[in-house]
């Protein structure tokens, strides 16, 4: 441990930190930092707080006054995070006027995480697919995801993560809901034509997509899947239930894109809609067992059905709640350390 003009400075090399146990500390700093405020502030009033504490910052930074601040430094870290490791080069950590700020990086990928008033959010940017790989290695041993980048927003409030995932030219494969999925439409005798072997072989193409979910204790909540890929684009929403991992989903699997010259030649049936776009679209339901889930052909008033008014019976309407942490974060420059910023005595 250093001290400079009375700051705490701490350096710590080859870690493993589970957030998980560090949210149910019992040490009283961290406490204070992680317990809701007895009078919950609103917007306006963290506006105004946020507002008095750089002025209170720039105050002792001009009159040279020593600030009460605890300052991690770390290298080579693993960070653990609801069963899952999260591998990190560097990692700077400020706890200062009841407000913490950490940021992180690996290779080129860059996280930002805040925590006050008992809540917190991150931000992460530039991972690729084998980090997730990586990450993903303690539920499953094979690659689910080959190449892409992939970015996050969210925020955890009241034992509820909410986010939003965003991806890009990357692939899913080795997947069983999704290979169920595709076994299913290609034996539509009004798409087998039109089949694409990679599905099957390589597994799911994405061009771009963008999830928004939220997790709790007991489950997943998928608010929106909008995903668009070489073959087909997806769009629906669905509800996991961790503890039994049981699934219950409902997409729109566009098929065909580009096929509105010749659609009169293709036999429609009740369950195939033409969209104005040119695009053909198939109502799928995916339930039960998350390892091996059941895959049925739907009317398109089903999709309306459960699982979105489970969803609304378990979660606040996620994508609001995610738009507000994207309005809180808009406007924040990147505060991440490429390497040790502070010198270890």
């Amino acid at each position: 441990m250093g001290r400079i003009r009375g700051e705490k400075i701490i350096f710590v090399n080859d870690i493993n930190f589970n957030v998980d146990t560090f949210l149910k500390a019992k040490v009283p700093a961290i406490k204070e930092l992680l317990a809701p405020s007895a009078n919950k502030p609103t917007k306006e009033q963290i506006k105004d707080e946020t507002i008095f504490i750089k002025a209170k910052q720039l105050y002792e930074k001009e009159h040279k006054i020593p600030p009460n601040r605890l300052i991690i430094q770390a290298k080579n870290a693993v960070v653990t995070f609801k069963g899952f490791p999260f591998a990190l080069e560097n990692i700077l950590v400020n706890m200062r006027d009841g407000r913490l700020k950490a940021d992180a990086s690996y290779h080129n990928a860059m996280v930002a995480f805040d925590m006050m008033h008992g809540q917190f959010r991150i931000k992460a940017n530039n991972f690729s697919g084998d980090y997730l790989n990586m990450v993903l290695q303690t539920i499953t041993t094979q690659n689910l995801i080959q190449g892409g980048l992939y970015s996050l927003i969210g925020g955890y409030k009241n034992n509820v993560f909410s986010g939003e995932l965003r991806l890009q030219n990357t692939t899913i494969k080795n997947f069983k809901v999704l290979q169920n999925m595709i076994n299913l439409i290609n034996t539509i005798p009004s798409l087998i034509v039109f089949r694409n072997p990679r599905l099957g072989a390589n597994g799911y193409e994405i061009s771009k997509g963008r999830v928004v979910f939220g997790i709790n204790p007991g489950y997943l909540g998928l608010e929106h899947i909008q995903l668009t890929g070489t073959t087909l684009d997806v769009d629906g929403n669905g509800i996991v239930e961790l503890s039994k991992r049981k699934i219950d989903m409902s997409l729109n699997i566009a098929t065909i894109k580009g096929f509105a010259n010749i659609i009169n030649k293709i036999p429609i049936l009740s369950y195939l809609i033409l969209g104005g776009d040119g695009k053909i679209s198939t109502h799928v339901s995916l339930s039960g067992s998350l390892d091996n889930p059941k895959a049925n052909v739907t009317l398109a008033k089903d999709i309306l059905q459960a699982p979105f008014r489970i969803l609304r019976r378990i979660f606040t309407p996620i994508d609001i709640i995610v738009d507000e942490i994207k309005k809180g974060m808009r406007n924040e420059p990147t505060r991440v350390p490429k390497k040790q910023t502070l010198h270890h005595p």
